[in-house]
């Protein structure tokens, strides 16, 4: 019989609610705003009335196309705040695109980050694909030397509003394909402390680099194990069709661990449901 699959269940913070899920469909809750978006990964029947969820929702979301659709509602940006270990804000907003800013389930990363770096001294770290940069201001948050890697111009800039709305400055940003990136970084013979990579199942970089989970992730994985230190960190987090034992198994390829975790992402919503985000290997380096 083959063995379960892990749970790591993400955090609860105080400003960010799943509400419920299901149909195809998140009902959150961001702050003061509640939203209602698609969500393919959103299976299963909600478990509050479609009653329920109208009374609550601030904005929806309705798709258009693959990559653009409308919200029922303009608002204004806002910021929310996150409490754990580290103290961090996000800034939010709308736009034709369904994602506002922030992925909340990332909470199970930050702590992670922030519980390894805490034992390291003058440590190096290095985000790809780093969005707008929950995983960077972690690191930050305890003091490290963070290099922020992502392709795309409008994210840098929202990251560098989250860092300087959490109080923190002195992160290096690289607008620059992830992959290139760390290959020119091996030839440079650069070492780091924690790696945290979430790459997408296919992407471009700023140059027009392609980028194609499938057929890429392999290089990708053999270019971080030569950036790792001894006793290193590593995060990879996919949404991408991946399982967690699969993904393991490819860094297990090229990577030796001490200790390391495997499982879906999970976000428990307050109606009792469960959403799987997505893949997630962590661990420790020999």
């Amino acid at each position: 019989m083959p063995l379960k699959t892990k749970k790591i269940i993400a955090p609860t913070w105080k400003e960010y609610e799943l509400i419920d899920c299901g149909n195809g469909k998140k009902l959150e809750r961001f702050g003061a705003v509640t939203t209602e978006r698609p969500e393919v990964a959103a299976t299963g029947k909600p478990r509050l009335s479609q009653k329920e969820w109208s009374q609550q929702v601030t904005t929806r979301f309705t798709q258009s196309s693959a990559n653009s659709g409308k919200w029922s509602k303009q608002l204004s940006p806002w910021s929310i705040s996150y409490s754990g270990s580290c103290k961090l804000a996000f800034n939010l907003s709308i736009s034709q695109f369904k994602h506002m800013g922030v992925f909340p389930e990332q909470s199970s990363n930050w702590e992670y980050i922030f519980s390894a770096l805490q034992r390291k001294r003058n440590s190096k770290a290095l985000n790809l694909f780093a969005y707008t940069g929950g995983a960077s201001l972690a690191a930050k948050a305890v003091k490290s030397d963070i290099t922020h890697v992502e392709a795309f111009s409008q994210l840098i800039s929202k990251a560098k509003e989250n860092m300087e709305s959490s109080g923190l400055s002195d992160v290096r940003w690289m607008k620059e394909d992830a992959l290139s990136y760390v290959q020119k970084e091996v030839k440079r013979g650069k070492k780091y402390d924690l790696i945290i990579m979430d790459p997408p199942s296919w992407g471009r970089g700023p140059k027009g680099e392609k980028w194609k989970l499938e057929t890429q992730l392999d290089d990708l994985i053999k270019g971080v194990s030569a950036l790792l230190n001894k006793k290193a960190y590593i995060i990879v987090n996919t949404y991408s069709g991946i399982s967690p034992e699969q993904l393991k198994e490819r860094l297990e390829s090229h990577i030796s661990f001490a200790s390391v975790e495997c499982g879906n992402l999970i976000v428990e919503a307050t109606s009792g449901a469960e959403f799987s985000t997505g893949s997630l290997v962590r661990g420790q380096v020999r």
